[in-house]
């Protein structure tokens, strides 16, 4: 490694193979400066601290992360950032798979996760016993998410025997997915439902899907979005209408029942069932809506379940995936591989029962 200038009196590099750069002085804010980890084309590494302690450095650190860039292993790492040594001595990994873009997310099942904690213990910045968590570096510690140790990823298996996933949702429909499971539904009652930019209509989306993520703090998000949708849709005067559009729809099917059973016209018995069925179908989808035992305020909820190999032929590649991959893009079955590890996200064409559904977080 060659740097040809000395940025400024703090940041003297010299030709190494492992460069620590860390200080011991503390941040704007009287805390300990974040040690990042950048892992160089030649095989070594550029250990630093975080941030300039001085408005008059801001011209030397802006120089030495551009020299660090230069030296950066983009097959490993896309920003200088994106590895933290932890205070405990551990590895964090930043969760953000694209340039801190939303969309793809890192997991256990991620090759770059893998191929990063190879080159780590290669470069003796760990043992195989460190402990790698999943996260950003600028949140609480207590926020990431617990991989595995190094050993463990290094070896992880191309496909598991089974995947353990999340699905982010809000308290208010929890009742209804205890009793029916994690299944499909239509459009009104889904929680994303397209934007101004990306209208549903436009996309080629897996409406009979459910999603699902193995990242706990991805479903954590999608579950406080689920609070947020619910919040609108179902506030009390909403739910109350509801309530009473039900109760409406079950008082016409009783009406009907009542009526068919005096019939005696067969061609005003079949009119009058298919009037029966639409009621039945009102009275379905308003009972997905209205859940008549809840009570208080609406809360996220995050959900697990555990995805056996003989149900990986229920996958499919997840819509946010779909979505950024180049106009035309024709998806193969097998797909839903590169769905749940390039992106963190997949999709599910089928129902999951009550009994492989676990609460892993209610509050």
């Amino acid at each position: 490694m060659r740097f040809s200038e000395i940025i400024s009196e703090k940041f003297i590099i010299k030709s190494s193979k492992v460069i620590d750069r860390r200080s011991n002085e503390m941040n704007w804010n009287g805390e300990p400066r974040e040690q990042m980890i950048v892992l160089t084309k030649d095989g070594g590494a550029i250990l630093y601290s975080w941030g300039q302690v001085s408005a008059s450095e801001t011209m030397a650190w802006a120089s030495f992360i551009t020299e660090i860039r230069q030296e950066m292993d983009t097959s490993l790492q896309k920003d200088v950032t994106e590895i933290s040594l932890r205070r405990d001595g551990n590895i964090l990994i930043s969760e953000n798979a694209d340039d801190f873009s939303f969309g793809g997310i890192r997991s256990q099942y991620n090759k770059d996760v893998s191929n990063i904690c190879r080159a780590i213990l290669d470069r003796g910045l760990a043992t195989p016993e460190t402990k790698v968590y999943i996260g950003n570096w600028a949140r609480d510690a207590s926020e990431a998410e617990l991989l595995g140790t190094i050993k463990q990823l290094c070896n992880l298996k191309e496909l598991p025997n089974q995947i353990v996933l999340y699905h982010g949702t809000s308290s208010y429909r929890l009742e209804w997915i205890m009793e029916h499971g994690l299944t499909s539904v239509n459009k009104e009652l889904r929680i994303w439902t397209g934007n101004r930019k990306d209208p549903i209509k436009n996309r080629d989306g897996n409406d009979n899907a459910i999603f699902l993520t193995p990242s706990k703090n991805r479903a954590d998000y999608y579950a406080n979005q689920a609070v947020k949708q619910d919040n609108r849709k179902y506030s009390p005067k909403k739910l109350q209408d509801l309530k009473a559009a039900l109760a409406n729809q079950i008082a016409v099917k009783a009406y009907f029942e009542k009526q068919l059973g005096s019939l005696t016209n067969e061609t005003e018995k079949a009119n009058l069932q298919k009037h029966i069925a639409n009621v039945e179908k009102n009275i379905n989808e308003l009972t997905a809506h209205v859940n008549t035992n809840f009570e208080g305020n609406i809360e996220p909820v995050i959900l697990k379940v555990v995805v056996k190999k003989s149900q990986y032929k229920y996958f499919a590649p997840d819509d946010d995936f779909k979505k950024v991959q180049p106009k035309g893009t024709t998806f193969q079955s097998q797909d839903w591989i590169r769905s749940l590890k390039e992106h963190g996200q997949v999709a599910f064409l089928g129902t999951i029962p009550p009994s492989e559904i676990t609460v892993v977080s209610q509050k």
